[in-house]
């Protein structure tokens, strides 16, 4: 198995290595998820050789951290190997502000990206987040953007055939395009502003 994913990795590293559209790889996102560390780990070892192999790519690569402690076997390995800082989270603006202290401990200059963390119902919102985001200075994205076929306005585990949450998880527009909450559009043109 570990050569295939090798095999697969180099080539789609090697494809869109000049790529303007690719920001940065994410080599595996959150390894930690399988509950397996002792295979995850060699497997990510092997995943990050084969990407730092292919010469002249452009963009920075990283593993997301979404578990804490950093001090873990795993976490010092996404540390150690990643370009930019990336890791995840799904709470209140409280957990945000320590994620980012305990990072920027270790940082070590390099930029700090959230990938995932629009999570409403978690208390992980627009309202409390993006403006502590941009004024720190950390890049973000939430995986959810128009209310479409990945179906992430629904909570995790949602029961199948459920009516439309009146609180969407992640997404922020209908496929129309207007925004899900009005209050949120007009607080994101006025952080803009």
């Amino acid at each position: 198995m570990f050569l295939v994913v090798i095999r697969y990795t180099i080539a789609v590293i090697n494809r869109y290595k000049s790529d303007d559209r690719v920001f940065a790889w994410d080599l595996y996102n959150e390894p930690e998820c399988s509950k397996q560390i002792k295979i995850i780990l060699p497997l990510l070892r092997y995943i990050h050789r084969a990407a730092r192999s292919v010469e002249n790519v452009q963009q920075p690569m990283t593993i997301g951290i979404a578990k804490w402690p950093l001090t873990s076997p795993l976490a010092s390995f996404e540390l150690a190997v990643s370009d930019i800082i990336s890791f995840h989270v799904y709470g209140p603006l409280a957990n945000v502000i320590q994620n980012i202290t305990d990072l920027r401990q270790v940082q070590s200059g390099r930029p700090i990206l959230c990938t995932e963390w629009l999570a409403r119902p978690f208390g992980s919102t627009i309202f409390t987040h993006l403006e502590y985001f941009l004024r720190e200075k950390i890049g973000a994205i939430q995986w959810g953007l128009v209310a479409g076929r990945s179906q992430t306005y629904y909570q995790w585990k949602s029961p199948q055939n459920a009516p439309m949450p009146s609180m969407w998880f992640h997404d922020v527009l209908y496929t129309n395009g207007t925004a899900f909450s009005s209050y949120e559009e007009k607080f994101y043109f006025e952080l803009k502003h």
